[in-house]
């Protein structure tokens, strides 16, 4: 099975590489976001709560301080997963360029006959533009349903400090 995997990676050449080990920073962040919205979230929601425990009416101010502090939390790294999440696409991209420049020097050397060495060129040129797609594609799916749970939390961190928690 492991044999399979580096056997799959050599294919694809050494943007591969790099591809796999930026899909795995990625994952890893939104991992880290999704863990801190069901961990951290409910903690400091009651902390909100209890602030507005006895004080039936949080001045304006002091609501928009505690709401801006809970929206640095829930938006904070989001930015950056978004950034990994377009880089994907690229870097797959960049592998397509030199895969296709292994392709033009195995014609340049050996002439358009010897097709065996053009396809390996091929598959270094096919394989990070499939791996750099499906990262940007499993990453855009965790990006859009992080930000959701950071939307409802802000939408609860806001009612909470309204209205305490019921």
């Amino acid at each position: 099975m492991i044999q399979v995997f580096f056997d799959f990676m050599d294919k694809g050449g050494e943007v591969l590489w790099i591809l796999a080990f930026h899909i795995c920073i990625l994952l890893v962040l939104i991992f880290y976001k999704a863990l801190s919205f069901y961990l951290e979230a409910p903690i400091r929601i009651r902390n909100l709560a209890s602030l507005n425990k006895h004080n039936l009416f949080m001045p304006e101010h002091q609501e928009k301080f505690f709401l801006s502090k809970e929206k640095d939390f829930a938006k904070g790294g989001l930015s950056w997963i978004s950034l990994m999440v377009q880089i994907c696409p690229l870097l797959g991209l960049l592998g397509t360029v030199v895969g296709m420049v292994s392709v033009f020097d195995v014609m340049a050397f050996e002439g358009s006959g010897n097709a065996r060495a053009m396809a390996a060129g091929i598959s270094k040129a096919t394989i990070p533009t499939m791996a750099g797609m499906v990262g940007a594609l499993v990453g855009l799916y965790f990006e859009n349903s992080v930000k959701l749970k950071s939307k409802k939390y802000l939408a609860l961190a806001s009612q909470v400090l309204q209205r305490g928690l019921n």
